[in-house]
């Protein structure tokens, strides 16, 4: 993604800001060899890959029927909104 496509990517999902209630994956383990992931405050687990740890939050939202922005936290804490999350399962 150049600066440009970045500029128009954060002003398209500008509304968007991520919330506590939001799902959430993010590095963890040694050297970021895991992912973690936690939905509506509450830590799910940790995984072993990103496929994992969003499928967990995807279980998670079709059983409490609750389905928030999912977003990716990077190693640097910067968030970016997984826009084509599919909460099917």
């Amino acid at each position: 993604m150049n600066l440009e496509e970045y500029k128009e990517y954060q002003e398209a999902v500008k509304e968007f800001a991520p919330e506590e209630e939001d799902g959430y994956i993010f590095p963890c383990g040694q050297l970021g060899s895991r992912t973690s992931a936690s939905y509506a405050g509450k830590h799910l687990g940790e995984y072993s890959s990103d496929d994992e740890a969003l499928e967990a939050i995807r279980e998670k939202g079709n059983l409490d029927g609750y389905f928030p922005n999912v977003w990716h936290v990077s190693d640097h804490g910067n968030h970016m909104l997984i826009e084509d999350f599919n909460w099917e399962l």
